[in-house]
């Protein structure tokens, strides 16, 4: 076949995987298998439409193979591709089960589709091949063979979601045909599959072309990530040798990790605010490829900076000899993560990019969690009030124009005045589990702080409580109805921050329901000083919830 000729086949499916040449490749330009349940269970039921007569056929639409001398490589259809061989692995691995399975119908079919022998020399060549040799070994040991996978199998993305669909679909043919689960039900469904699906074939010998095809295929359908358009062009850029290596390190940097959301935060560095519809425009903007060392330039930034994002995600799995700098990152971002807190991450990866030290990353990080507890957690103010602000200073850090007194300043210039601070901390309600984390953990913060070197309530200590004083559901005969008898202003001050406090042991230890004269029994046992000062009340009324709810405010005004 000429270099500039692209054929056009319609085949059945049954065609589509004996093509009688070589072996069914994924490019290493291709994005890794990725469909979720919801593609691969659309499939598996339109397969079982065509098998149940509700449809004549089925299209599966363009497939567009590139053929390399004894081998085929797919470039648009991989994600149906190796989706059919999962649903087919999974049908037949059901039968293999079944008391009545036909295992010569069994075999022909791996035999023809799956997995070729050469009778000569006994060498076994499976039909789909991967570009990663650990999910080749996968999909071999498990999906083909039927052998049940071990729940502790370490997995990467790709297989992750292979393994995902495959249970899915193991699960779909007992939904499906239940008690008609049987081996002569399963071929029929297989022969309709193979005899009854239609799909058209796209060929050429021609690598361009079928770049072209791929692309011009895919901008008339979904899109496809940024993240896999920006690997295709450093592919042609830098060819695939040479950038290999890199690329599978920022792929395995970012395993399990959102790659779009990844290059966001990346983009983000050197543009100022970019939305995620945007990012390849951004990065052909910053003409970080127009030429093949400004490609290689950015393809290792990419590698630190998927390499230092990854850190963010997973803080412990970084490494220093600065133990102590090494311990306080990793509470700072755990403690971000736990505030919900994410449009920072850019300033870090510009921090990173530019060589600051481990313990400079600590220093903004500490005021960022700063700038995030009062401005997100107390005030309550909208997450897109700093959509801007951490991008764009993101962006001044890799242009180098603040150094780290700076970037601080920057930081401290966005936080809410203290005045005004005041007044919404004591009118700040906590309510949700997710604000109950956050008050325990300011909480400990004041706790220690004002304890100094005596009892220190440490992040992990075992069953430590979030004890509401005047308690959430206060007995119908309790003092506390005498205390408090309107329902709605109780209700109001059983969640003001000034209520809480925190008990060592479990929340059995608590003082639950009871009334204040017996709470104050275990409060003054506590180890804590400040339930023994909570004890020292006569009553726990509203004055008493104003008093310790501006008390506390001092102290966090302090810390924070």
């Amino acid at each position: 076949m000429d270099k500039t000729t692209l054929e056009a086949r319609g085949l059945t499916l049954e065609k589509y995987l004996n093509i009688s040449y070589g072996l069914m490749q994924i490019p290493f330009t291709q994005r890794p298998y990725e469909w979720g349940k919801v593609q691969i269970s659309r499939l598996f039921y339109d397969f079982c439409n065509v098998y149940e007569n509700k449809a004549d056929q089925h299209i599966l639409n363009f497939i567009t193979l590139y053929k390399e001398k004894d081998n085929i490589n797919i470039f648009d259809g991989q994600q149906r591709s190796v989706s059919i061989y999962i649903i087919l692995c999974a049908i037949l691995n059901k039968m293999r089960n079944l008391p009545d399975a036909d295992l010569e119908f069994i075999d022909g079919v791996i035999e023809n589709y799956i997995v070729k022998k050469n009778f000569r020399t006994k060498q076994i060549q499976y039909k789909l091949s991967f570009e990663k040799e650990s999910t080749n070994v996968f999909f071999r040991d498990y999906i083909i063979s039927g052998k049940e996978i071990p729940n502790d199998l370490l997995l990467n993305d790709q297989e992750k979601a292979i393994k995902t669909n495959y249970n899915e679909i193991s699960n779909l043919i007992d939904k499906s045909f239940g008690k008609l689960n049987l081996s002569s039900t399963l071929t029929n469904l297989i022969s309709a599959i193979l005899d009854d699906v239609y799909l058209i074939v796209l060929e050429t010998s021609s690598e361009d072309v079928a770049n072209q095809m791929f692309e011009t295929l895919n901008n008339t359908g979904k899109k496809i990530a940024d993240f896999y358009v920006l690997k295709n062009q450093l592919v042609r850029l830098l060819g695939e040798k040479t950038m290999a290596r890199d690329w599978d390190s920022i792929e395995d940097n970012l395993d399990g990790i959102s790659k779009n959301k990844f290059l966001t935060a990346y983009v983000s560095v050197f543009n100022g605010k970019t939305s995620e519809s945007n990012i390849f425009k951004a990065i052909e903007k910053s003409e970080k490829l127009v030429s093949i060392s400004k490609a290689v330039n950015t393809l290792l930034e990419l590698k630190l900076a998927s390499e230092r994002y990854s850190f963010l995600q997973s803080p412990r799995m970084r490494q220093s000899t600065d133990k102590v700098a090494l311990k306080r990152f990793e509470n700072l971002v755990e403690t971000l993560a736990m505030a919900s807190a994410n449009q920072y991450k850019s300033v870090i990866l510009a921090m990173e990019l530019k060589n600051y030290k481990l313990s400079e990353i600590n220093e903004v990080l500490s005021e960022v969690l700063k700038l995030h507890i009062k401005n997100m957690f107390i005030s309550q103010e909208s997450a897109n009030s700093l959509e801007h602000f951490y991008p764009n200073l993101a962006k001044d850090i890799y242009n180098m124009k603040y150094e780290l007194d700076g970037i601080i300043n920057q930081i401290k210039g966005e936080m809410i005045s203290n005045s005004l601070l005041k007044h919404k901390f004591v009118a700040r309600t906590i309510r949700t589990d997710t604000e109950k984390k956050i008050i325990r953990y300011i909480l400990r913060t004041i706790y220690n702080y004002e304890n100094s070197n005596e009892v220190v309530i440490f992040e992990n200590a075992q069953h430590v409580s979030l004890e509401h004083i005047l308690p959430q559901n206060p007995d119908s005969n309790s003092n506390w109805i005498n205390t408090f008898p309107s329902e709605e202003t109780r209700n109001l001050y059983t969640h003001y921050i000034g209520n809480m406090t925190l008990l060592l042991g479990t929340k059995n230890s608590s003082a639950g329901n009871d009334d204040f004269d017996l709470k104050k029994l275990k409060y003054i046992q506590s180890n804590i000083s400040q339930n023994k000062d909570i004890a020292n009340n006569l009553l726990w009324d509203k004055q008493a919830i104003d008093s310790r709810n501006v008390k506390l405010f001092e102290t966090f005004i302090k810390i924070w």
